[in-house]
């Protein structure tokens, strides 16, 4: 298996971010990569579990980008 879910192009992409939010995790990456999803896929959706000292930092460069109405911390 090599761990890749199969994607239906008839629902919106829906993202997960699993981690603690400090730098070293790369949630700030993901959200940039979020960002150029959520341009080809405006339903797309991104979800981060997780807690850290990041957090409000992540929260302000979602708004920074206009994808904080689709990501749920």
């Amino acid at each position: 298996p090599s761990g890749f879910v199969p994607v239906d192009l008839r629902r919106p992409p829906h993202l997960v971010f699993v981690g603690r939010l400090i730098p070293e995790k790369g949630a700030d990456v993901a959200l940039d990569a979020f960002a150029a999803i959520r341009a080809r896929f405006p339903a797309a959706r991104l979800s981060v579990a997780g807690d850290g000292g990041e957090r409000d930092a992540l929260e302000r460069r979602a708004a920074a980008l206009g994808v904080a109405d689709a990501v749920d911390m």
